[in-house]
């Protein structure tokens, strides 16, 4: 019963992240001018090579983040051109942080530990 309960309360949250996200790209590009810049990647397992299914990628400048896909893949659409930092977070692993610069079509492979 609890892993049934574990299962739905888990299922709701992704839901209530992925409504989050669409909601915040949305708002967010009628607030500011936004190029076409684009950032994408994948999520994966450092050690054992691989997808992360549902971990969390966030941009903390532009308060913009998004759910990793069943492949561990992640997309950002018309974002501003800049440096930004980039937070990965996926449940029994390390928070991941690193610098990445948009400047036009941009990908990035991230690999937690």
């Amino acid at each position: 019963m609890k892993t049934i309960n574990i299962r739905i309360v888990s299922i709701f949250f992704i839901l209530l992240c992925i409504h989050q996200t669409t909601f915040s790209q949305n708002n967010s590009t009628r607030k500011r001018n936004v190029s076409n810049g684009t950032l994408s990647g994948r999520v994966i397992d450092k050690d054992k090579r691989i997808p992360l299914s549902g971990a969390s990628v966030y941009i903390p400048d532009l308060r913009l983040g998004v759910i990793a896909d069943t492949a561990g893949d992640y997309h950002f659409r018309n974002l501003p051109g800049g440096s930004f930092l980039l937070e990965i977070n996926f449940v029994g692993f390390k928070t991941l942080t690193q610098n990445v610069t948009i400047n036009g079509n941009t990908t990035r492979f991230c690999f937690n530990e």
